[in-house]
């Protein structure tokens, strides 16, 4: 199963997505650093290529939305 159809399963994450790509999105390019994401793809899953597997976004946007929650 693929990132958008496990995020599309758990609609409490569907806001936290759509916030995450505009945090990352700046005018006229990202506002993470391509290097920067090739060490922690290496770090993480041992390929600087590696695409993260479904279940490590869906988890990333949940813990991005309880972090969120609690600054309120």
């Amino acid at each position: 199963m693929g990132i958008v159809t496990n995020i599309l399963r758990r609609p409490l994450l569907w806001v936290e997505g759509m916030v995450t790509l505009a945090t990352m999105r700046r005018r006229g390019g990202w506002a993470v650093d391509g290097r920067y994401l090739d060490w922690r793809r290496f770090t993480a899953y041992g390929d600087a290529s590696a695409a993260p597997p479904p279940s490590d976004v869906v988890e990333y946007l949940s813990w991005r939305r309880r972090q969120r929650s609690m600054r309120r």
